[in-house]
């Protein structure tokens, strides 16, 4: 679950990474986010992570977005004024672990004869 705040003054949008099958479930504020399937975009074309992008309002108080199958998902978040600045960060990443199928090379110790 993140937490995204939104200040008036400037446009904002959250850009949101998530397995296909897991698009459906998304919420913003406990609500379906809305967007229609064809509206993701492959990350990669050989995997099922998609990616779009959520336009959020003004708000004084911060938006909730969270799966509500607590499926990994990230999401980065950006805004800008028109023709003066902009910002992005990540708004967070619960992503799996990579599986790892190799194995760590050896340590050997030094030792000195000083």
């Amino acid at each position: 679950m993140y937490q995204l705040t939104a200040e008036s003054g400037y446009i904002h949008y959250v850009s949101i990474v998530v397995h296909q099958s897991d698009v459906d479930t998304l919420q913003l504020d406990g609500q379906a986010l809305g967007i229609s399937s064809s509206s993701w975009l492959n990350v990669d074309s050989p995997s099922d992570w998609v990616t779009a992008a959520v336009s959020l309002a003004p708000a004084s108080a911060p938006y909730t977005l969270q799966h509500a199958g607590q499926r990994h998902f990230g999401a980065y978040r950006y805004s800008y004024i028109r023709s003066h600045c902009a910002f992005a960060h990540p708004a967070g990443a619960s992503l799996p672990l990579p599986v790892h199928t190799h194995t760590r090379p050896s340590v050997s110790t030094f030792h000195s004869s000083f």
